[in-house]
């Protein structure tokens, strides 16, 4: 299988999308007026658990993205990175959907 740009471009999102507006917006560093609506997260004043975590296994998820490793994991890094920017965790939900058979260990 061809290397595509995809796990990449997917990885660099999550780990983005992840540390500025999921650990950094849900601890109170930034406030992200974009991802809002998608913040179903409880919340405690400026700091909020969920989306904290929700950013850290986005990280977690981009960094196998880039390794092209355990694509249960990218999945869900992408996923939960959704919650943190909507656009960035939708692009890499796609992208990492698609290249699936990129990941070392899928058969």
């Amino acid at each position: 299988m061809e290397k595509t740009w995809k796990p990449v471009a997917a990885g660099v999102l999550m780990i983005i999308a992840g540390a500025f507006w999921g650990v950094g917006g849900g601890s109170g560093v930034f406030h992200d007026p974009f991802s809002a609506p998608f913040r179903w997260f409880f919340e405690t004043g400026q700091l909020d658990p969920g989306l904290i975590v929700a950013g850290a296994v986005a990280i977690v998820g981009g960094v196998f993205a880039l390794q092209r490793k355990l694509w249960p994991m990218a999945l869900a890094g992408s996923i939960l990175a959704l919650p943190c920017m909507g656009l960035f965790g939708l692009l890499s939900i796609i992208w990492v959907a698609q290249s699936r058979k990129e990941f070392t260990g899928y058969k």
